[in-house]
Order: structure tokens, then C-alpha cells, then sequence
């Protein structure tokens, strides 16, 4: 989906990747957790492009006890700008394409994704990883 031209002023561009994931939350009849905010543009491939305004909006998600961010890749330097108290207990995870979102919320994978977790760079765990980690125990 792409809401570039067609976007109306409230729900602009930048809107994209919710709306998507809400269409499909229910198509799929899955509910989506409530501490998960997304905003980014998606291409006509399904390239998650740059948005403005990152810091409004991680403000605004932090304020409403959104702890888990999902934002585009090509605006990780706008967060890395950001007042380290603003990112505290909160989890951003970082994306080229609307694949990653897929599997982040419908599949509980954030494989390959670059996650900033209270201001600081962690390394993303795979899917995979976990169940062989869990199975060890």
C-alpha cells in the first residue's frame, strides 16, 4: 500500500505501515499489542522509507506508555540525536522493508533488524535462536 499521493492530511504518508498492519491484524482476525507504535512510508516495493517528525513521534509514544517503536532504518541517525531520557525503557527496532514488520508483529522475529533498546544498540536475537535456546534449557 502506498499512501504518498493519496494520503489525506490526517493519516499522511508517514502512516503507511500502521495502516497496512491493521488491514492485515484483520484480515488475519490477530490483534496487535497495544505498546506497539510504527510509523514509516512504505514504497511501491515495500522499501519503509524516511519520514519526518521521528522525535514528535517517539515523544508522543513515550507519553502514552508505548514502550516498543517501530521505525524506519533510514531514520536511525534522528534517534541517535535524541535526549537519552526520551529513549530510556523504550525498544526501537529499525527497518528496511515491510517484510521485517511482518515478521516482527506477526511472527515474533526481529532477525536482522538493528534494535536500540534504552538509547543503547543490542543485538537482535532470531526466532530460530530462541527456540534452540529454549529447547537447551
Amino acid at each position: 500500500m502506498h499512501f504518498l499521493d493519496a494520503s489525506s492530511q490526517k493519516d499522511g504518508p508517514s502512516a503507511g505501515t500502521a495502516e497496512t498492519v491493521a488491514l492485515l491484524s484483520l484480515y488475519k482476525n490477530r490483534a496487535i499489542d497495544s505498546r506497539l507504535a510504527m510509523t514509516g512510508e512504505i514504497s511501491l516495493n515495500g522499501e519503509v522509507c524516511k519520514i519526518g517528525g521521528v522525535q514528535a513521534k517517539v515523544t508522543a509514544a513515550k507519553t502514552l506508555n508505548i514502550d516498543r517503536v517501530i521505525l524506519p532504518y533510514s531514520n536511525l541517525g534522528d534517534v541517535l540525536e535524541m535526549s537519552p531520557l526520551l529513549l530510556q525503557d523504550m525498544q526501537i527496532y529499525f527497518v528496511l522493508s515491510f517484510s521485517q514488520i511482518y515478521d516482527l508483529v506477526f511472527r515474533d522475529e526481529s532477525a536482522d533488524l538493528v534494535v536500540l533498546r534504552d538509547g543503547h544498540f543490542v543485538e537482535a536475537q532470531s526466532y530460530q535462536a530462541r527456540q534452540i535456546q529454549q529447547m537447551s534449557n
